[in-house]
Order: C-alpha cells, then structure tokens, then sequence
C-alpha cells in the first residue's frame, strides 16, 4: 500500500524522531512510504539525511510558518496529484489542515491522526470543543498512543470507537547494542574526576520537559554529580543562566543536538527525564533498552511506561529526586544488575517492528471496509 505521513515538520522533537525510525521499517516490510512536511524551514538535516538515504521521499510544502491555512490549498494539490491509499498525520496544525483538505480531494484514503500528548492548549479552550471535534471527525481512526491518551480523547473530542491504541515502539537493538564510550571519555572531553557520577537528560529544552527541577537536584547532591543536558530548543538560554545563576555552571554541561544518543545514554551512569507530562516518553524506553538505571517524572506518558514504581519521582519535587539518584547510584552490584534486567525486559517489548505491524494492520482493515 501507499502511505503518506504528514507532519509540521521534521524537527527534533520526539514525534518527528519517531517518524524518522519508523519509516524504514514499513518499508521493510513491503510498502511504499513517504513524508511530507508542511515547512521544511526547521528540518533536521540529519533526520532527512537519514531518510532519502534508505529510498524514503521527504517532501515539503514550502518554507513558510506552519500555520498558515495557505497549506490546505497546496495539501488539496498535492494529494489530488498523488492519491495515497493511506494518509497518517501527525501534531497541531497538520491535524486541521489534513482534515480540511480531505473533503476536497474527490477521492478517499485511509485517514489516520495520532495523538501524542496527554494535554494541549486547545483542550482547556471551551470555545474550541465543537471545531476541535469537527476536525477529529474526518480522520477513520484516531491512533493514542497509550491508554492515558485515548481517555484524554475520549468523549471530548471523537467517541471510544473511533480510537485505536497503539504504544510508541523504540529502536531497541540500536541502544542495547551500542558502543560505550570508554570510562576516560568524561575526563578527555569534559575534564571530570574519576570519582564522577554522571547524569543524562535527553530532550528538546521546552515545556514540558522540566529541566530546572533536575538542575536544583543538584543542589543537594555532593559535587561530583554532573548533569549533561542532551537537546536544544527555544529555553535553552534560559535554562543556562538559570544553572550559572545557582553557581552550577560547573557541574551542567550543554550538549546541544546529538547524533551519538545511544552511546551516550549507553555511556552515563543514570539517565533522568524530569517532565510535567509526556503522550507516550520514547526516552524513557531508551534509556532502558541502554541497560543503564532510569528515573522519571510521576507523570502520565512516563508512569505508564515504566515497569517499576522505583524508576518514579514526584514531578517538580528536586529534594526527593536528590535522594533516588543518590540511592540509585549507591545500589550494590546485585542490585544494580537487577534493576537493569528489569528494564531491558520491559523495553524489549516496545519494539518499532511492533509498532509498525500494528499500523499495517489498522490500515489494512480501514482499507478492507472502503472496499
């Protein structure tokens, strides 16, 4: 089948970083897939690099803003020209613009749109309800990606029947078998003791991610514990004057965008996703596809996704996150391996190849009922 994924653009946040794994794994699977963007204006190079080199068509709109409605005009064009058996769209606006332009293409495919978050803007926006559920009404299927999702969805803006869950699988056997970066990496490159205990966040700096309570855990931790923030994005600024003006400086180093985040989460000592909330976290389940000791915010898209209790920590609260890593990094070996057992167990089974089997079968069921 034919199958056109639509999204705002190929940035770095964490759907579009699921789109660039995924995509080469429906085509593996014997299907024809392509991408398109509503703006290339802040595409990833690396991430379309990744794609046209494995034969996936990464194609654009134009470079103007997102959400300028001019897109329903030149979607309706472009759909018209290209009739997929299939169109998946993905994130606000691309969820209106896609609605829209179905009902001028004369003809229809498949219509899918996954909900990635837990919490929007537009759903505190009473006036908003009835052109949200218009809109969530021209998709066949709504895909949440776990079951906090589809309660978030449910009844508010499309029925329980029109919505499928299907959890974010991850690249597994990328993280498991990652290289390690030798023990001298953290001393050459960042000049850090040998008694250094090191802690890793991987995500865009931007709420929802909560990078500041993470950084005020540091607070009450003895100072060989250093933070390495692995992302960019528009708070990043500030978040660094923020470690500069708590005299942290020292101790938080800023990665910036990173193209070695299995070795790196593979390479540090705890990784750490501190968050208000999450759709579903795919760092979460990196970080313990890693085999390395993960902690995570009490939060819906994180609470859910982790195998055990012990991995949480009340979102907000640096104090008692202080105390999990300190009681994390102080674990024997027994249970140390335990813990990471634990992990690679759970992620084992979020596998991208299940993930994509799970959308084929969806759409290949939407398609049975056209027929």
């Amino acid at each position: 089948m034919k199958v056109l994924h639509i999204i705002n653009y190929l940035g770095r946040g964490g759907a579009e970083k699921l789109l660039v794994n995924i995509l080469p794994v429906y085509k593996s699977l014997g299907h024809e897939v392509a991408v398109l963007q509503l703006s290339d204006a802040q595409a990833e190079p690396s991430y379309l690099k990744a794609l046209t080199d494995q034969g996936i068509e990464c194609l654009s709109l134009g470079t103007g803003s997102v959400y300028s409605p001019k897109h329903i005009a030149s979607l309706i064009r472009f759909l018209r020209n290209r009739r997929f058996d299939v169109v998946h769209a993905h994130l606000f606006p691309s969820l209106y613009w896609t609605a829209i332009a179905s009902k001028f293409i004369g003809y229809k495919p498949a219509l899918v749109f996954t909900e990635h978050n837990t919490q929007n803007k537009r759903a505190g926006r009473a006036y908003l309800r009835p052109i949200e559920k218009w809109m969530y009404s021209h998709f066949n299927r709504i895909v949440a990606i776990t079951p906090k999702v589809k309660s978030f969805l449910e009844g508010r803006v499309c029925p329980a029947e029109q919505i499928t869950v299907i959890r974010n699988g991850v690249d597994i056997d990328s993280f498991q078998n990652a290289e390690t970066y030798h023990k001298s990496f953290w001393t050459k490159e960042f000049d850090l003791p040998p008694n250094a205990i090191t802690l890793m966040m991987t995500a865009r700096i931007q709420y929802p991610k909560d990078h500041r309570t993470l950084i005020d855990a540091l607070k009450f931790l003895p100072s060989h514990f250093y933070l390495f923030i692995a992302g960019d994005g528009p708070d990043r600024a500030a978040t660094e004057r923020y470690a500069d003006e708590n005299h942290l400086h020292n101790n938080v180093f800023f990665l910036g965008f990173r193209n070695d985040i299995p070795r790196l989460m593979k390479s540090v000592d705890i990784n750490i996703l501190s968050s208000a909330y999450e759709g579903m976290s795919g760092v979460a389940l990196e970080a313990l596809a890693a085999g390395k000791p993960f902690l995570g915010s009490d939060v819906p898209g994180i609470n859910d996704v982790v195998p055990t209790a012990e991995m949480l920590f009340p979102a907000g609260e640096a104090k008692v996150l202080s105390e999990k890593i300190a009681l994390v990094s102080a674990l024997n070996e027994a249970q140390h391996s335990a813990l990471i057992a634990t992990g690679l167990a759970h992620a084992s089974r979020n596998s991208l190849m299940q993930m994509a089997r799970n959308h084929v079968d969806l759409y290949t069921e939407l398609l049975s009922y056209k027929r």
